[in-house]
């Protein structure tokens, strides 16, 4: 009995580490062959919920840096998009971040380097520049296999970034029946049990000391709901791809508004259609907005034609707080909530775009990106 409770604890295993701390020490491992790289032991946990997932030293005394790092599993032009907004709103120089990934392609290592954006993946590929001391890596073509977390994360498939979005812009809804927020976020009972689960297993709630519930890391998870919005949720929400006879924001708003009114029809402006009036920005060359209800009908009424190609996107109203109910906003059209509008804005990828969002970030969601 004896020896089999020995072998029993000489077979077992350690913990695995979590596979973003797998990945930064993969990085600092790839680093080490062209520079002085380690790891901090003192990092201040705090800026975990600011999505800064480490601290590094790269070089040796007495020329030493010291790096913020933040792990990213999905890189794409959305992601590099809110990671510029999201730096230059805590004011961090970008020479002072390093990016790390399980692996990253050439156009990626390309993209971030013209971004100036030092990034390093577990295979070796890299971009390193770094001033005083002058450091200059641009390393690619060591093949690698991506990984792929927000897919395979339930909470970044489309009932969990639903829900997501309803406890981001209402915090205190964590705290509600589970049917509540069910119906609050447009998902079905079940997927509001497994999504709280899920979260919890990821740190993302904690229990305070009156027993309510508190969402952690906010700025954390809105990275990745942003990230994840264009490939995993707007794919399930978009009903209809149409086009006018004549394009004009204000004629087409007008002419919406008079439909919805005389139809009781709910509706929100979203992306660069609601940007414009968030911000005053940008001159919409598309009309994309959130409908509760909409029918074949009213395409006809408007003049509107189907079209693969078409300047005007209906999007499904998933849940009530779509529409956006801020103090500060006064317009006569109705627009979805800013984390919406930005997402949409980022996903839509022009220069444009992505400088209207950086001016909606600072304006609207300071709370929810920093």
């Amino acid at each position: 009995m004896n020896n089999a409770m020995n072998n029993q604890k000489t077979t077992k295993q350690r913990p695995k580490k979590p596979q973003e701390q797998q990945v930064i020490d993969q990085c600092v491992e790839a680093l080490n062959k062209h520079l002085s790289a380690q790891r901090l032991s003192d990092f201040d946990r705090r800026r975990k919920d600011r999505g800064i997932d480490a601290e590094i030293l790269l070089g040796d005394a007495p020329n030493q840096r010291r790096l913020l790092v933040e792990v990213k599993n999905n890189l794409s032009g959305t992601s590099m998009s809110h990671l510029l907004n999201k730096l230059e709103l805590l004011r961090i120089n970008k020479q002072g971040l390093l990016i790390c990934t399980k692996y990253a392609n050439r156009n990626v290592i390309d993209q971030f380097k013209e971004a100036g954006i030092n990034l390093v993946d577990s295979f070796g590929n890299m971009n390193i520049e770094l001033d005083n001391p002058r450091v200059i890596l641009h390393i690619k073509g060591n093949k690698g296999v991506a990984t792929a977390d927000v897919k395979r994360s339930r909470l970044f498939q489309p009932s969990g970034l639903k829900m997501l979005f309803t406890i981001l812009v209402k915090p205190d809804a964590i705290n509600l029946p589970y049917r509540e927020i069910a119906n609050l976020s447009g998902v079905s009972l079940g997927s509001v049990n497994w999504i709280m689960r899920d979260l919890r297993e990821k740190s993302f709630v904690r229990k305070k000391r009156n027993g309510e519930l508190s969402l952690t890391g906010r700025a954390d998870l809105f990275t990745r709901w942003v990230e994840a919005y264009g490939e995993q949720l707007r794919p399930k929400i978009v009903n209809r791809v149409l086009k006018a006879p004549k394009f004009d924001i204000n004629m087409l708003s007008e002419q919406l508004y008079d439909v919805a009114l005389k139809n009781h029809l709910k509706w929100a402006l979203t992306g660069e259609s609601a940007a414009d009036l968030l911000t005053h920005h940008i001159i919409p060359n598309k009309l994309t907005v959130f409908t509760d209800k909409w029918q074949p009908e009213f395409e006809r009424e408007l003049k509107w034609a189907p079209s693969e190609r078409g300047n005007i996107e209906v999007l499904n109203m998933f849940s009530e707080l779509v529409p956006y109910a801020g103090k500060e906003y006064r317009y006569l059209y109705p627009v979805a909530h800013p984390a919406l509008v930005y997402a949409e804005l980022l996903n839509n990828g022009t220069d444009r775009d992505r400088e209207t969002a950086s001016i909606l970030a600072k304006d609207y969601l300071l709370d929810l990106v920093i």
